[in-house]
């Protein structure tokens, strides 16, 4: 943020471009950011299709992925234009992540995932996720193209009893899964809901199991080349959490 940002309703017009495939995505911005509100709240009001279950900011803030759970449906909101500008129908077990372009879709149960781009949903590739391993989250920062973090579960029998947690990179240029080695106490129990949360640059992450006693926090944060990560957890309830933009904070 800087006195250089301008009014929302002075944005200038979306920087446009089509996207045929993944390698084109760059740290070049696509879409600008929203302008961080300086003296006053701004508040938009939106319908949607439905009740939304889950909201993913993406773009750079600029848009917001609501999970309308009872048409299976994923609505862009575009803070911009105030208003929804694309809808698609998804199933209902798909795990959702936002980058600053792209969303990515995980398809669990046929370990396959599709990036898309944002916010026409625009397919832009596949990726085979590991077979060995369940998925039940992942989280992306809201500026940059991934990797995406995702987390699962190693299947050791049909009922996924006795498996453990694992943690994954996905670049989705390469569409490579790199496998991230954490310590026994940053996983939580096996096939547990769990939720994470990115911070802006991608590069830290916080996790916590809402249904679990305690829920633990548990924050994961990599270097600049993202090939190490520091891992810490607290066995504490923490209910929401999010780290800061720079990853410095939660």
């Amino acid at each position: 943020s800087g006195p250089d940002h301008q009014p929302p309703d002075q944005i200038d017009q979306v920087i446009s471009r089509e996207v045929a495939d993944p390698e084109v995505l760059s740290d070049s911005p696509i879409v600008k950011p929203v302008p961080p509100a300086v003296h006053e709240l701004v508040t938009v009001e939106v319908a949607l299709a439905g009740p939304a279950i889950e909201l993913h900011s993406a773009g750079r803030g600029r848009f917001i992925v609501a999970r309308i759970e009872e048409k299976n449906q994923l609505q862009v909101i575009d803070l911009v234009q105030k208003n929804v500008v694309s809808t698609t129908t998804i199933p209902a077990d798909v795990i959702i992540a936002a980058g600053k372009d792209c969303i990515l879709l995980i398809h669990p149960e046929v370990h396959r995932a599709e990036i898309r781009r944002l916010p026409e949903f625009t397919l832009l590739a596949e990726a085979e996720l590991p077979a060995d391993c369940q998925m039940i989250a992942a989280a992306c920062g809201v500026s940059v193209n991934g990797p995406f973090l995702l987390q699962g579960y190693s299947i050791t029998d049909v009922s996924g009893q006795n498996s453990a947690s694992r943690y994954f990179l996905l670049d989705i240029k390469s569409r490579v899964c790199k496998v991230v080695e954490t310590p026994s106490t940053w996983m939580p129990t096996s096939n547990s809901v769990v939720r994470m949360r990115a911070s802006e640059d991608g590069r830290a992450f916080a996790a916590w199991s809402p249904y679990a006693n305690p829920q633990g926090l548990r924050t994961l944060v990599f270097d600049a080349e993202m090939q190490t990560a520091a891992c810490n957890y607290e066995p504490v309830n923490v209910g929401h959490a999010a780290p800061g933009p720079a990853g410095d904070k939660i």
